[in-house]
């Protein structure tokens, strides 16, 4: 009971201190993505021009980015031919630019784990330790993917950054290499939003720590730590929001 009023005690709270949030439950859009990009709006006063959602899955956070800054031009990637069917439609009312590949440092065809709760996919191996906290992760088979880096996406001029440009990443385990993958780049990019995990839930993925030393020469010098998720005590993973001083 004590949960219930706490989830919506906060529920009423988000919509008080963002009444565009309302506006969700009538054009099904996802309440929390939109929570997290009014933030960056509203409090850090960002007016995002250009949007890469890397990872996008069925293109939930594409279609909230969207909705928050309309004016913004959204490139989406995910590599997952369902979920990539998945974006297309949900999508196509609005401008995002959708492309059917996974970014790396790498360009080529590559192995991919494709997981049955298809959130969990990467292109590093799953650990026993993630199978052991997330049972429903178990099973999962290899698929082959095309992968590339998104400085060749912006220097063959596919993706176009002007303005303020946000760059979002969920790809499981992979963030440093997608952002080895971007070094041309990064010094135009002033914002990035990315889950990271503080258990070894792949094999080979970067630690908090290289993470922030790889963007600090960057100038991601400030970060902010947002929606961590918690078990029996544990800090399992967590949102974390980089921006450029």
């Amino acid at each position: 009971m004590i949960n219930f009023f706490q989830r919506n005690f906060k529920r009423l709270n988000n919509l008080v201190q963002y009444p565009e949030l309302i506006q969700t439950i009538f054009n099904k859009i996802n309440r929390d993505f939109c929570k997290e990009l009014l933030f960056l709006k509203k409090e850090m006063n960002f007016n995002f021009s250009t949007i890469i959602d890397v990872g996008a899955a069925y293109g939930e956070y594409s279609k909230a980015a969207n909705f928050i800054f309309q004016n913004a031009k959204v490139y989406a990637f995910e590599p997952i031919p369902d979920s990539f069917n998945k974006l297309k439609s949900t999508t196509q009312k609005n401008k995002v630019k959708i492309f059917n590949t996974a970014l790396s440092n790498e360009t080529g065809e590559t192995k991919f784990n494709l997981n049955e709760f298809s959130f969990s996919s990467s292109l590093l191996k799953m650990t026993d330790t993630h199978k052991e906290i997330f049972p429903f992760t178990k099973g999962e088979k290899i698929i082959n993917v095309y992968t590339d880096t998104l400085d060749n996406f912006i220097n063959r001029k596919e993706i176009i950054i002007k303005g303020y440009t946000l760059l979002k990443l969920d790809v499981q385990g992979s963030e440093l290499n997608v952002l080895k993958g971007a070094t041309n780049e990064l010094n135009n990019i002033n914002a990035i939003q990315l889950e990271l995990s503080f258990m070894p839930f792949y094999e080979g993925q970067a630690t908090i720590e290289e993470i922030v030393r790889f963007l600090k020469p960057f100038g991601f010098s400030s970060f902010m730590q947002t929606e961590p998720v918690i078990q029996n005590h544990k800090l399992l993973y967590s949102d974390f929001i980089f921006i450029k001083n």
